[in-house]
């Protein structure tokens, strides 16, 4: 990641919450809201998703995850347009109000692998924005402000004056858009976890957990206000609970980032045993335990076969790239050793898998002298 580029976006969001900040102290006293509810709404989440986002996006640069937590902090910012207290402000506020939702799904939909992997993650993602802003305008176009939570805005807050006979019917059909978009995602979180593999699963475990939570929440409440009128009384409780866990899922990503950093911390451990000489297929095993792959192969090279051979001296047939298995080559001076055929989801995790190759390599040349 470009060291300017990193900067620039770590100013923007840092620059938009000091607006924001100045919004908020300036007319917190005048909103029903708390002070620290309004602080934590507009800054906090736009902040943590920011910071988070600029720390997944410097340590894999390829992945778009990173970028696309940046995407949902900035967005996040644009909430303190409802702050500014006139008419246009909450025109503007309203039409851009969905987009930090709809970044978040987006991001929610491809983590971790950071694109769209299946025709029902793209189909998703076209559906999710082409609905975004539109569906905004056509409250807007539609609904009496007050009903949109403006009662200062005058009924011709765009200019078509102040008769609206099918507010509404916008307001059902955009609530139940809302519930549809939430169940499909829902059922695309649901079924990646469900399709995972251990590797997989356990770097999932921490996002995906908070992320069904939030879906869960999001789509009760959707479902709610669509038979009930706004504002509904049961709006404060899951405003609450939806926001921690807002907060809660850069949290969980940074959690998973230190795991990660605490089983690379092992692999110290990891030399310590296998400096014993170990029986045939027991160094598998303990790579395999060390990586969190049951599933893991290791292969050795035979010089005078040209062939890979496991611990029993069968022959192995390394998979080729693209599909559910990943191979990496054990090399020294450019000769190969060994070869460690794994799970392709531990590609998310490069610098384990260095780690743990270099000392099986290692291990692998001492039992051969």
């Amino acid at each position: 990641m470009n060291p300017r580029l990193r900067l620039a976006l770590a100013l923007a969001g840092l620059a938009g919450g000091l607006v924001n900040l100045a919004l908020v102290l300036r007319t917190g006293h005048d909103r029903p809201e708390p002070l620290a509810y309004l602080l934590v709404t507009i800054i906090g989440v736009s902040w943590s998703f920011v910071a988070a986002g600029l720390v997944a996006w410097s340590r894999r640069p390829e992945n778009r995850t990173g970028a696309l937590m940046v995407a949902v902090g900035l967005a996040f910012a644009l909430n303190g347009l409802r702050l500014v207290g006139t008419p246009l402000g909450f025109a503007l506020w309203f039409l851009v109000a969905t987009l930090p939702a709809a970044v978040l799904a987006h991001l929610i939909a491809v983590f971790p692998d950071g694109h769209p992997t299946t025709r029902l993650q793209r189909v998703f993602i076209v559906v999710n924005y082409a609905t975004t802003v539109p569906l905004a305008l056509v409250q807007l176009l539609l609904v009496e402000p007050a009903r949109l939570g403006c009662d200062s805005c005058p009924g011709g807050l765009l200019g078509i004056g102040e008769h609206r006979p099918f507010g509404e019917a916008a307001l059902v059909v955009s609530g139940l858009i809302e519930v549809a978009l939430a169940v499909l995602l829902l059922w695309i979180l649901v079924a990646r976890w469900r399709r995972a593999s251990r590797p997989r699963r356990r770097s999932l475990a921490p996002v995906a957990l908070v992320g069904i939570m939030l879906l869960v929440l999001f789509t009760i409440r959707q479902a709610l206000l669509v038979v009930v009128s706004r504002p509904a009384p049961f709006d404060v409780g899951f405003d609450l609970a939806i926001l921690a866990l807002l907060m809660l899922w850069p949290l969980a990503f940074l959690a998973g980032l230190a795991r990660t950093r605490l089983d690379r911390s092992a692999v110290g451990d990891l030399a310590i045993e296998l400096g014993e000489a170990l029986p045939p297929g027991r160094l598998e095993q303990v790579l395999a335990r060390a990586l969190h792959d049951p599933t893991l192969e290791l292969a050795y090279w035979l010089p005078d076969r040209q062939a890979f051979v496991d611990a029993a001296g069968r022959l192995v047939e390394l998979p080729a790239g693209g599909g559910d298995r990943a191979v990496t080559i054990l090399r020294h001076d450019g000769d190969p050793v060994a070869a460690l055929v794994h799970d392709a989801a531990l590609g998310d995790e490069p610098e384990l898998v260095q780690a743990v190759a270099a000392t099986a390599r290692l291990t692998i040349e001492n039992q051969r002298l």
